[in-house]
C-alpha cells in the first residue's frame, strides 16, 4: 500500500511537470536567444503575448466540456485522449523551436522569428489548457492530498529548466555572441539551446509516462468524473445541494455560482468562494505575465554582477516570490478541493488564465507600445 502510494505521488509530480515545462525551458534559455533572434531582449513580450493568445483554446474546451455535460462518453474518454495530446504537443513544439530558433524568416521590410512564434504557440496551447484540463483531473484520485502533490510538480516544472540552465551556463557572458547550439561555447556555455531544448522534449515523455501510471489506476473509477461534480454524504449516499434535484446517476453539471457547493461537512460562503478566485485570478497576472517581462529590465542593470557581491540577494527574493505564490495556489486549490469539487479546480485554472490573459495585455502595452521599461 505505501509502495502504491509512493508510485502514484511520483506519477502525479510527474503529470504536474508537463504543465508549463515547455514555456518555462524556452523562458531560461532567453539570456542565450535574445542574441540571434532579431527581436532581442523584446523578445520576451512577444512571448508572452503569444501564450495567452493560447487563451483561447481553454475557452474553447470550457464551452465544448460544458455543452457535453450529459454525453457519457465525452465524460469517460475526453481526459484520456485531450491530456496524452497535451503532451505530445509539448514536446512536439520544444523539439520545433530546437531546429527553428537561429532560423529567421525574412520579409519584404525585415526579419522575424515567425517560426519560433508558431513552435511557441503549439507549446502554450498545453500549457494554458493544463489550468482547465490538467487540475481537475486530479479530482479523480482517491484523496485530496494528491493536490498538493500537482502543484508541487507544477514547481518542478520550473524549478528543473533553471537548474539544468545554471549547469548549462545560460547566463554567461557571450558578450555579445550567439551561443554554439549543441555543444559547448567558449564563454562558459557547456551545451547550447538547441541541446537543452531536446532535453526538456525528453522529459514531457516522463510526463506522459506519469499520466499513464495514473490512468491506469483510475480508469476503474467512473463515479468520481472529472467534469462533473458528485456529492456524497458520509454514508455514501448522494446528497442534494442547494436545493437543486441530483440526477439518478449523480452526475451534475454546476455554473461557477453553484461549484461553491459544500462536501461533506466543509462549506464555503459565496464572499470567500469569489475572494479565492479573484486572488486566483492576482496571482495568474503575476506569475505568467508581469514577473516574466519586469525580471529581464530589472536585472539588465546589474549585468553578470547578478550572481556574485552584493547582488546575490536577489536570487534569494526571487526564489522566496516564486516560491510565496506557488504556495497561494496550491492552499487555494486545496480550499476549493475541499469544499468544493472538480469544478472547483475547473473554475482555479480559468481565472488563473484570465487573469494571465489581462496580465499579459497590459505588460505587452506597457512595454512594447508606451516603452515605460527602457
Amino acid at each position: 500500500m505505501l509502495m502504491k502510494d509512493c508510485i502514484q505521488h511520483i506519477a502525479v509530480a510527474a503529470f504536474g511537470m508537463g504543465s508549463w515545462l515547455s514555456v518555462n525551458a524556452v523562458f531560461v534559455q532567453l539570456p542565450l536567444m535574445v542574441y540571434v533572434v532579431p527581436e532581442g531582449y523584446d523578445l520576451a513580450t512577444y512571448i508572452v503575448l503569444i501564450v495567452q493568445i493560447a487563451c483561447i483554446f481553454p475557452l474553447v474546451y470550457g464551452i465544448i466540456d460544458a455543452k457535453m455535460a450529459t454525453v457519457q462518453l465525452w465524460n469517460k474518454y475526453s481526459h484520456a485522449i485531450l491530456i496524452p495530446i497535451m503532451l505530445i504537443m509539448s514536446g512536439a513544439g520544444l523539439l520545433m523551436a530546437a531546429f527553428v530558433y537561429d532560423h529567421p524568416a525574412v520579409t519584404s521590410s525585415s526579419k522575424h522569428s515567425y517560426w519560433l512564434f508558431v513552435a511557441f504557440f503549439i507549446m502554450s496551447i498545453p500549457c494554458t489548457t493544463s489550468d482547465v484540463l490538467f487540475m481537475p483531473y486530479i479530482t479523480k484520485l482517491e484523496s485530496t492530498k494528491y493536490v498538493a502533490t500537482f502543484f508541487i510538480g507544477m514547481g518542478l516544472s520550473a524549478l528543473i529548466p533553471s537548474a539544468v540552465s545554471l549547469i548549462q551556463g545560460a547566463n554567461a557572458n557571450l558578450n555579445g555572441s550567439a551561443a554554439n547550439p549543441w555543444g559547448s561555447t567558449e564563454g562558459g556555455v557547456l551545451f547550447g539551446p538547441r541541446a537543452f531544448l531536446v532535453l526538456m522534449a525528453v522529459l514531457c515523455c516522463f510526463s506522459l509516462i506519469g499520466f499513464l501510471v495514473l490512468l491506469k489506476q483510475t480508469s476503474g473509477t467512473t463515479e468520481k468524473n472529472v467534469s462533473r461534480v458528485v456529492f456524497r454524504a458520509p454514508s455514501v449516499s448522494i446528497c442534494s445541494v442547494d436545493n437543486g434535484t441530483v440526477e439518478k446517476s449523480g452526475i451534475r453539471a454546476y455554473s461557477v455560482a453553484e461549484s461553491k457547493a459544500s462536501v461533506g461537512s466543509e462549506t464555503i460562503s459565496s464572499f470567500s468562494w469569489y475572494i479565492l478566485l479573484s486572488i486566483s485570478l492576482l496571482l495568474g497576472a503575476v506569475q505568467n505575465s508581469v514577473v516574466p517581462v519586469i525580471l529581464p529590465y530589472a536585472t539588465q542593470p546589474y549585468g553578470q554582477n547578478v550572481k556574485i557581491g552584493p547582488y546575490n540577494y536577489l536570487y534569494v527574493i526571487f526564489a522566496l516570490s516564486a516560491g510565496f505564490i506557488s504556495w497561494e495556489r496550491a492552499a487555494i486549490a486545496h480550499v476549493l478541493r475541499e469544499t468544493s469539487s472538480g469544478r472547483g479546480l475547473f473554475w482555479c485554472g480559468a481565472f488563473t488564465q484570465i487573469g494571465s490573459f489581462i496580465g499579459a495585455l497590459l505588460m505587452f502595452l506597457l512595454s512594447n507600445v508606451a516603452h515605460i521599461f527602457r
